[in-house]
């Protein structure tokens, strides 16, 4: 397996040589994981391109804007302040990019044969089901979107507290909340 040098590679990496360690083949345990640049990924690459034109850089810009302005910092609770009145209106959106991407027009190629099917070897390894598992337990997790308490402690700062539904409506709630916080 090959990926680039993502925060998300390193425990794909650790995953992939967990479950090819007591494989005998050349590219077994250490060898069956790779890390450096994926100038081939054209897909991914093009879908964070169609991400940040879809929206998503101008979040980005927003996100480091209020970080730049001091109103965000990286304690605890102004991430979950921030999570609190954004994700939901980031996840309508990243929905969104995601029907939009998974609906496009695909362009017709000139050549029309499968690549790789005549005289193609099947490298498909079996794994075990409790190594799977085991793996399930230590690096999945049901998370909420935010902290408990969140909410309830917005309903004490802000009684006639609204979701918001446009995201100045969430920034002035963000803004609202860490203002009120800031003097305790």
């Amino acid at each position: 397996m090959r990926c680039d040098k993502g925060t998300e590679s390193a425990v794909i990496g650790v995953l992939q040589q967990y479950f090819r360690w007591q494989d005998d083949d050349e590219f077994a345990g250490s060898k069956s994981f790779f890390q450096g640049r994926s100038s081939g990924n054209q897909r991914i690459e093009a879908w964070w391109s169609k991400l940040r034109e879809g929206g998503g850089g101008w979040w980005i810009n927003l996100f480091k804007d209020l970080r730049d302005s001091g109103n965000f910092d990286e304690t605890r609770l102004h991430k979950e302040c921030l999570k609190f009145c954004f994700l939901p209106l980031l996840f309508q959106e990243l929905y969104l990019v995601a029907e939009l991407w998974n609906t496009h027009n695909i362009q017709a190629q000139k050549r029309l044969e499968v690549h790789g099917v005549y005289n193609s070897q099947n490298y498909l390894i079996t794994v075990d089901v409790e190594n799977v598992n085991v793996c399930k337990r230590l690096y999945t997790e049901n998370c909420p979107d935010y902290a408990d308490g969140i909410d309830e402690s917005v309903q004490l700062i802000k009684p006639d507290y609204v979701a918001p539904a446009k995201a100045i409506d969430a920034l002035r709630l963000y803004c609202e909340i860490i203002d009120v916080l800031k003097n305790y």
